[in-house]
């Protein structure tokens, strides 16, 4: 029947954005089996976190980070570029971190500075052609991740999922490497692979199906 049709779309394993009530937003990755991940874009406190395996909520750049992105990679690949560079339009980004540095040939902003009027006004002077710029939610994830590096991030998250255990740095690599990247503990099925592919863009093999750090 059609509702059996429905029902079944409605858990079959693959990526499914949703939107949940005004401010927030839902990317959900449901495995065949294994943990599902899910992502939520919340606009009205501005941030990104991810829910893994149904039970446990971290800053989205900590799962980043955990799942080897460095600080530097994460600032430059959720960036925004501003071409505006007047100072009524910069006012806007004021608080903002720079993604890259800016220079006019001497330093005015280092990579991971936040944008003050001060700078504003050497930007404008020296006539800085563009501008990269960390975008807020990402920012607003980043003030509020604990993780400085890959080691932490990984202490976070096998704390948050295991907190009665005490491991080792090689042990908690190896559980988040189960979660989501281990063939015989994660299968996104070739249909979810289906799916990921089509709504992602990416190219992957039908057979493949755990997740990669470029999805």
């Amino acid at each position: 029947s059609e509702n059996v049709i429905v029902n079944h779309l409605a858990i079959s394993p693959g990526v499914y954005f949703t939107q949940e009530g005004a401010n927030e937003f839902h990317a959900q990755v449901r495995p065949e089996g294994g943990a599902w991940l899910e992502f939520i874009l919340d606009t009205k406190r501005e941030r990104v976190m991810a829910h893994l395996d149904r039970k446990a909520n971290i800053p989205a750049t900590t799962l980043l980070k955990a799942w080897g992105f460095t600080l530097p990679e994460i600032l430059k690949e959720f960036e925004i570029n501003v071409e505006d560079l007047s100072p009524d339009a910069l006012e806007e980004y004021v608080g903002y971190r720079v993604s890259r540095p800016v220079k006019n040939g001497s330093m005015i902003l280092k990579e991971g500075e936040e944008l003050q009027p001060d700078a504003i006004k050497e930007i404008v002077k020296g006539k800085v052609k563009s501008l990269s710029l960390v975008h807020k939610y990402v920012q607003r994830s980043l003030e509020e991740d604990r993780a400085s590096d890959q080691k932490e991030a990984l202490q976070i998250i096998y704390k948050r999922l295991r907190s009665t255990d005490r491991a080792s740095i090689k042990t908690m690599q190896e559980y988040f490497e189960k979660l989501y990247q281990d063939r015989e503990m994660y299968n996104l099925s070739n249909v979810g692979r289906f799916m990921m592919n089509k709504k992602l863009g990416t190219k992957y093999a039908e057979d493949e199906t755990i997740l990669h750090q470029d999805e």
